[in-house]
This record gives structure tokens, C-alpha cells and sequence, in this order.
């Protein structure tokens, strides 16, 4: 896992970067053909995993580390995921405080649409092999295409009446905040997943 200090950034020109804050260095850096660059990034708070948001690309999920010996930063990609709208933001759920029960990595995602889609850390099952590559989504083909590989769908939260900008747990990962362009930011119980609150009072779209 990366050093706590380190920030992830990407750009609109499908380039990702990996910086030292106390030193201002670029350590790893990243480019490919995601078109339409990196709408959101999310940090697993232990490290472990990093999830880019694409608006043509879909979720991706990579584990960083560095390497043995030369301590040079590694940046590898697991899976991705393709939906068949253009995914908005992601969102890692807080590990559990309670050092006894090691919870399960939980990371919350927009896929475009009005829902929300949970997805848990699976180390049964295998990535598939890197030369399978996900379709763009502007493809018709991508529809029927299911999440896959080691992040896989424990539930789909629905509420939201249009797109869903922003996602974001509580510190102690207990509940889940959503805003939407439907005007309402809507809160969920992380243990079971369901709406136990709704914010109303924008005249417009919530964005964060």
C-alpha cells in the first residue's frame, strides 16, 4: 500500500499522477486512452486500493505498492467495470474502528443513472487476463455487460429521480450521503443499505 502522504490526481488529458506532498515530487505517472479523462478518484483510507471514475471508460480499480529494492512506486491495474451510462463519482466506505472484525472493502459508485452500486472486495475470485479489455460504453454491446473480476455487486440503492453528482460516507463509515440533481441529498444506512433520510431546499442540482 502507498505511504498515507501521498495524493492522487488525474486530469481531463487521461493522465494520472502520483504525488509526494513533502516533497512536490511526481513519483508515478500514468496516461492511456480513456477518452474523456478522469471524472473522480477515490482512496480505500488504508491504501490498498485507488478507483478512477471515467465518463467512457467506467470504474477502474488498481492497487498501488512500490517497488522491492528501488522503493520506485508501482501503479497496477486489477479490473474495471463498464456501464452502459457515463459514471459520475466513487466513494470508499471507512474500514471498520473496531481492530477485532476486519470488515470487508466496500466502495460505493454512480454509474450515470439515478442508482447507487455497492461493490465488495472479493479475493475468491480471479481478475480476468489483462488482453480482455472492457468496451467503450458508447458501444451498443456494453449494455448488457455485468461488473466483473475481484469488485463484485452486493446492492443497488435507488431513490434518486436523475444523476447522482456526488458521493461521500461518514468518517465512521455508518452511513452513506448522495447528491443528485433531483435537488436532495440522500442519507443511507451503510449496515443494510437503506434510505433513512432525505434533504430537501436546493432550487437547483446538488454537485458535493
Amino acid at each position: 500500500a502507498l505511504p498515507i502522504y501521498h495524493l492522487v490526481s488525474g486530469s481531463v488529458f487521461d493522465h494520472l499522477a502520483i504525488w509526494n506532498p513533502a516533497t512536490g515530487q511526481c513519483e508515478f505517472t500514468w496516461s492511456g486512452p480513456l477518452q474523456g479523462g478522469f471524472a473522480d478518484i477515490g482512496f480505500c483510507s488504508d491504501n490498498s486500493w485507488i478507483a478512477t471514475i471515467s465518463p467512457y471508460r467506467g470504474v477502474k480499480f488498481w492497487t498501488p505498492g512500490k517497488t522491492r529494492g528501488t522503493g520506485e512506486i508501482t501503479f497496477k491495474e486489477v479490473t474495471d467495470h463498464v456501464f452502459a451510462s457515463h459514471p459520475t463519482c466513487v466513494a470508499f466506505k471507512p474500514p471498520s474502528s473496531d481492530s477485532a472484525t476486519r470488515s470487508p472493502t466496500l466502495v460505493a459508485v454512480a454509474p450515470g443513472d439515478t442508482s447507487i452500486r455497492i461493490f465488495e472486495y472479493d479475493s475468491r475470485r480471479q481478475a480476468l487476463p489483462k488482453e480482455v479489455l472492457a468496451l467503450k460504453t458508447n458501444d451498443p454491446r456494453a449494455a448488457p455487460l455485468r461488473p466483473r473480476g475481484l469488485f463484485v455487486t452486493v446492492a443497488v440503492l435507488k431513490g434518486h429521480t436523475e444523476q447522482i453528482n456526488a458521493l461521500s460516507f461518514t468518517r465512521d463509515g455508518r452511513f452513506l450521503g448522495s447528491a443528485s440533481d433531483d435537488r436532495t441529498i440522500r442519507i443511507w444506512d451503510a449496515s443494510t443499505w437503506r434510505q433513512v433520510g432525505i434533504l430537501r431546499g436546493h432550487t437547483g442540482g446538488v454537485n458535493s
